[in-house]
């Protein structure tokens, strides 16, 4: 999907929310204010008069099947198509009415009958099949040969092997990546503490996210977990790589930080190998168990991997506290993140859909993105242990 299509589909997504200024859009793709002009110079040439604009911006005139149209020839399975399958998959044994996804899409009936089409031909490659039943949708077969359907389309796509270092170094802005990737491992070094790769990987996203944190100013002061003994192996790490990124980056973090980062190292240090059920919200407990079992269900995917548990626990529990002190992250490559990952995206929002209902708070999409690069990461992971 190229550059223009991206600008398309986030117009289409928040237009109801009001004019989107030029600057907010060329910071979403990686332009300049001037390139985004051109684009919609180009799509307005295409399709006369679909984008309105404004001295506050540009938005989508309506929502119109044309707009649709130029995003649904491309040859992948998208965030909708995946939603659909998803849907089919999920209501197996009653099926999808044609209108209410048109309704619910915001598309025209033709659109989500060529969405099937294309779905159908996707699906009988597995001996699966899209059956129409007057105005609704059956996907037949059996749960074996699903399974390996969303297997493949999650393991193995070209967008799961794209590297999320990328989407990180967007969060750390003027910080280096690789500088930071250096400290760590001085560190751990120092230290005698040799993690694998995922915990590394795992450990950097979540220092890119307090990093994240620090820049806009939505620290917690407070810390989400009660912790009686700072003086762990995995503190002194914290700590030590804190005070370089202070030192060289002037960056101030929290006692919440230093807390969460910390408690990622549970089971990766011996001696810092407590229980997570010492420090875990029962509140938050019991939501995090039923969004992973949801997930499960609907994707049909094993997320019981106690050191991905760990690590995603840790981070909901810190969210849900600051989510309740109105303490939001605001992530500016989640447009990227929606696009090139659509399925990973599609499940994080489905988590989060379970775990919002549950604890009754709302997640924004850029939270949803931070929960797409833990889930991206543990899915990597288990693609690289199959190869």
């Amino acid at each position: 999907m190229n550059k223009t299509d991206m600008l398309l589909e986030y117009l289409k997504r928040h237009s109801t929310e009001g004019f989107i200024s030029a600057k907010t859009l060329a910071e979403l793709l990686g332009v300049t204010d001037r390139t985004i002009r051109h684009y919609i110079k180009v799509i307005n040439n295409e399709q006369p008069n679909v984008i309105e604009s404004s001295r506050a911006g540009y938005r989508l005139r309506d929502k119109t099947t044309k707009v649709v149209k130029r995003l649904e020839n491309t040859n992948h399975i998208d965030n909708r198509r995946f939603y659909i399958l998803r849907r089919l998959i999920k209501s197996s044994d009653r099926g999808l009415d044609l209108f209410d996804l048109a309704d619910t899409l915001y598309i025209s009936d033709a659109t989500v009958r060529a969405d099937i089409a294309y779905l159908n031909h996707l699906v009988t490659k597995y001996g699966l099949q899209i059956v129409q039943q007057n105005n609704r949708y059956v996907l037949i077969g059996d749960e074996k040969t699903l399974r390996k359907l969303m297997i493949d389309l999650i393991g193995f796509s070209k967008q799961t092997k794209v590297s999320f270092e990328e989407e990180v170094q967007k969060l750390l802005k003027g910080v280096s990546l690789q500088e930071l990737m250096k400290i760590c491992k001085k560190s751990f070094e120092k230290y005698h503490v040799h993690p694998n790769t995922y915990f590394f990987k795992n450990f950097i996203l979540h220092l890119a996210i307090a990093i994240e944190r620090v820049t806009d100013h939505e620290q917690l002061g407070q810390s989400s977990f009660q912790i009686n003994n700072r003086n762990t192996i995995s503190f002194k790490i914290v700590n030590d790589i804190l005070n370089q990124l202070s030192e060289i980056y002037h960056a101030q973090f929290s006692q919440s930080d230093i807390d969460e980062l910390a408690l990622l190292f549970n089971g990766q240090i011996k001696n810092d190998d407590i229980s997570m059920e010492y420090y875990a919200n029962n509140k938050v407990t019991q939501a995090f168990e039923h969004a992973i079992q949801a997930i499960e269900e609907v994707y049909m995917l094993d997320f019981g991997d106690d050191d991905f548990k760990v690590r995603l626990f840790v981070h909901v529990q810190n969210l849900y506290h600051r989510l309740r002190q109105n303490k939001y992250t605001r992530n500016l490559s989640v447009l990227n993140i929606r696009i090139k990952y659509p399925i990973i995206f599609d499940i994080a929002v489905y988590f989060a859909s379970v775990l919002s209902s549950d604890l009754n708070v709302e997640m924004n999409d850029d939270e949803i993105a931070f929960i797409a690069l833990h889930i991206g990461t543990f899915l990597n992971r288990q693609h690289e242990k199959k190869s």
